[in-house]
This record gives structure tokens, C-alpha cells and sequence, in this order.
């Protein structure tokens, strides 16, 4: 999916993820990593399996993709992810960014 979405004009990205546990967090930073630089908009719903390592490269692909203007992570009983990892996912975000939403439940 990563390398499609690569080779796209693709603007905005809702992906939801909840029930795809053997997708492991370095894998979702790749998609992240591999979107085009069009891209404006990311929504991504993490499933309760992703930890720090995963949000932190995560944080690494965000800094790379300086156009984008809106982006929210939804953690939902997210309990291998530490404060710090989401505090660097926020650090990470581009000066141009005008939206973030983080939803943290459980």
C-alpha cells in the first residue's frame, strides 16, 4: 500500500488501523514515510498493539513532510506508549502544520 500511495497526487489519508494488530508500528511510520508531498491532511486510528519504538519512528517520517497542514493520531488503549514517545510525535510536527488532533482514550 505504501508504494502506491507513493506514486499518487494524494491530498488527504484517513486510515483507520484498529483491528490490524499485526501491523507493527514500523510499518505504519513506513506508509507515513512513503506519502507524497502533496499530502496535506493525515488521519491515522492506532491500534492498542503499537509502542513507543513505533511511535517514534513515526515522529521521524513526520519530519520529513514539511506540507502538511493537518494531522491526527487516535490512540485507543494504547498502553505501550509512553508519554514521551507522544510528546516527540508532537515535536515532530512541521511549523506549517495548522491542525493537530491527538484522541487518547483508555
Amino acid at each position: 500500500i505504501a508504494d502506491a500511495l507513493a506514486r499518487t497526487e494524494l491530498k488527504v489519508l484517513y486510515f483507520n488501523l484498529r483491528s490490524c494488530h499485526s501491523l507493527s508500528g514500523e510499518a505504519i511510520a513506513n506508509l507515513i514515510g512513503k506519502l507524497p508531498a502533496s499530502i496535506l491532511n493525515v488521519r491515522i486510528r492506532l491500534h492498542d498493539q503499537v509502542d513507543d519504538h513505533g511511535v517514534k519512528e513515526m515522529a521521524e517520517c513526520l519530519k520529513v513532510k514539511p506540507g502538511l497542514q493537518a494531522c491526527k493520531f487516535s490512540f485507543k488503549n494504547c498502553i505501550k506508549i509512553s508519554d514521551e514517545a507522544v510528546i516527540g510525535l508532537v515535536k515532530a510536527c512541521s511549523s506549517e502544520l495548522k491542525t493537530l488532533g491527538l484522541n487518547i482514550l483508555g
